[in-house]
Parts: structure tokens; C-alpha cells; sequence
């Protein structure tokens, strides 16, 4: 077989040049593809943003990038995120359906705010309202159906068999927030 039959079959049984390169090429494109899936925070459904507009117009969602960088770091083993540190999604109100819990800038402060998914349509509540010069201090998660305590031992414990919020203050304080089925109910889990 001449040099150049040798070189044209190679070529046509592996275009790419060596197999070694094919792989690291495919392995390339397949992580790239998982870093850029979107998250159930990166797209808000419409009727989760015309909620939000209704209830507060001036408020928007902040850029995840204004976060510290370890935000993810700062939350027990035993909790979830959705990728972002102000939004997370669940089922918070125990009735099957996703639900978000989003922290928002609104003029002078921060809103930690429920949408809940209901039987026809969103319904917003609002959780608590936050330090606005701590933003990038600030992330939640998703914390299992469980019984919630306060650390403090002041307040009658709350189990719940749906999904809870666990709000993180950076080296300050940290909170779940369990939907009692009228409102949310705040528990200290660290000071």
C-alpha cells in the first residue's frame, strides 16, 4: 500500500486524526453541553414572573454573579441548590406542584419571596425582607421535609413532610423557613 493510500484510508477511518483527539473533542463538546443546561432559575415560567410583577413591580431578581464566590460552601451537606444563590426551587406549600422561593432587589431592601404553584396558576407570598448592602452574603436552598426545631428552644417544632427554605447569612446567621399551610414559619439554625 503506497504512503498516500495508507495516509487517505487513516483519514477516512478516523477524519479527526487520532482516536485520542476524537475523544477528548467529543469530551469537550459533552461538557459543554452540561455546563450550559439551563435550571428550573435560569427561566422563570411566565406565570411565576407575572406574579412577581403583580405583587412587586419594582423588584428584580439580582444577577447570581453578584454572590460570593464560596456561597455554595456555606450550607450543611444536607441541603440543595438549584445553581443559583437566589432562587430555589420545591415543593414548599405540600401539594405536589414546584414551587420557587427567590430573593429580589426592591428599591432599598431585599424581599425573600414564595411563588407557589397552584391547581390555576401562582400565588406570591412574602417571606421576610433582608439587608440590602448584604446581598452577595445571602444564598437559600432546599432543605428535606423533616421536623424543624428552633435552636433557641422557644418555639413549638414543626414537621413537615414537604420541602423547607434554609436561608444563609455569610459567617453571621442562618434561618429555615417551613410553610405551616397559612404562612411561613422561621426557625434558627445557627447565630
Amino acid at each position: 500500500m503506497s504512503q498516500s493510500a495508507a495516509a487517505a484510508l487513516q483519514l477516512k477511518c478516523d477524519p479527526l486524526g487520532t482516536f485520542a483527539e476524537s475523544t477528548m473533542i467529543i469530551a469537550a463538546v459533552v461538557a459543554s453541553v452540561l455546563l450550559t443546561r439551563l435550571g428550573p432559575c435560569d427561566t422563570l415560567p411566565a406565570g411565576v414572573k407575572t406574579e412577581l410583577a403583580r405583587l412587586w413591580p419594582t423588584a428584580r431578581l439580582p444577577d447570581p454573579k453578584q454572590a460570593d464566590s464560596t456561597w455554595r460552601l456555606n450550607a450543611r451537606q444536607d441541603l440543595a441548590t438549584d445553581g443559583q444563590p437566589y432562587c430555589i426551587t420545591g415543593d414548599f406549600a405540600g401539594n405536589g406542584r414546584r414551587d420557587y422561593v427567590l430573593i429580589l432587589e426592591d428599591s432599598a431592601l431585599l424581599r425573600l419571596v414564595a411563588v407557589h404553584r397552584m391547581a390555576s396558576g401562582y400565588r406570591g407570598h412574602q417571606m421576610d425582607t433582608l439587608e440590602t448592602r448584604a446581598l452577595p452574603a445571602f444564598s437559600i436552598f432546599r432543605a428535606g421535609p423533616g421536623l424543624h426545631q428552633d435552636m433557641y428552644g422557644d418555639k413549638a417544632p414543626l414537621r413537615s413532610r414537604h420541602d423547607a427554605i434554609e436561608v444563609v447569612y455569610d459567617e453571621s446567621s442562618s434561618w429555615t423557613m417551613v410553610w405551616d399551610g397559612s404562612r411561613y414559619r422561621t426557625f434558627w439554625t445557627s447565630d
